[in-house]
């Protein structure tokens, strides 16, 4: 009987809405959520206490049959934040970009916020036309998110991370300098690293296929090697 009546409590706990919602959100779901479906107060306390309904920040929830991963907690912060954006390595990692391999969460905000195992950072530089979203997650657009890196990585990781944009058609020269000019000021972390690597990279080159593409470019360079990137080579049939 004790068996039936948990089972029983279980089904009554999540209503199939609320559970359809965890699903497309990966296992999440808010506090509103959760009172728009009755599950309010003492309900939601003793979720709590069975350990059925874990508290992940202020007003967020996760459902403890879903496990914890990256996507979860990049999720989980912007649920907690509707107003800031996934930045750095982390909206990099989110678009698939070299050189910025991380676990770490990291939130860019027009106003200072809070969470647990969230690292935020606070901007005056923040337009709706920087933002966008995939699959729920709100990260920052590619031209913004170049200006971003400068502050996260040397150099030479930079510029390979720009022929990459570039290779992938995520972000054009003229894009990148027309961001750069919104971003770059005296002071501002990553200014100056960003601005040597768009003076120094012509619009019109081709870009190289990786990094170690690159790094052989700039070797060859250094010791007056000049080459033509991306020549087409034409078969015999």
């Amino acid at each position: 009987p004790s068996a039936r009546i948990r089972t029983d409590f279980d089904m009554q706990a999540f209503p199939r809405p609320l559970l359809a919602i965890a699903r497309n959100h990966h296992g999440f779901i808010t506090l509103e959520e959760l009172g728009l479906h009755g599950v309010v107060c003492r309900r939601r306390s003793r979720l709590l206490d069975a350990g059925q309904l874990v508290p992940i920040h202020r007003g967020v929830y996760r459902l403890a049959s879903h496990g914890d991963t990256f996507e979860q907690r990049c999720l989980a912060a912007c649920l907690a934040t509707p107003d800031a954006v996934l930045s750095g390595p982390t909206a990099g990692r989110l678009w698939g970009l070299r050189k910025v391999h991380t676990e770490d969460i990291h939130l860019l905000a027009r106003r200072t916020i809070h969470l647990e195992r969230v690292t935020a950072h606070r901007t005056d530089l923040l337009g709706e036309f920087d933002v966008t979203e995939r699959d729920g997650l709100r990260l920052l657009r590619p031209a913004r998110l170049f200006c971003d890196l400068a502050w996260h990585l040397d150099e030479s990781a930079l510029e390979s991370v720009l022929e990459q944009m570039i290779d992938r058609r995520l972000l054009s020269i003229p894009g990148a300098r027309a961001a750069a000019r919104r971003f770059v000021a005296s002071g501002r972390p990553g200014s100056v690293r960003l601005a040597r690597v768009l003076e120094s990279r012509p619009s019109w080159m081709r870009p190289v296929d990786s990094d170690v593409e690159l790094r052989l470019w700039r070797a060859l360079d250094r010791r007056g090697v000049r080459l033509e990137r991306q020549v087409p080579i034409v078969l015999d049939s």
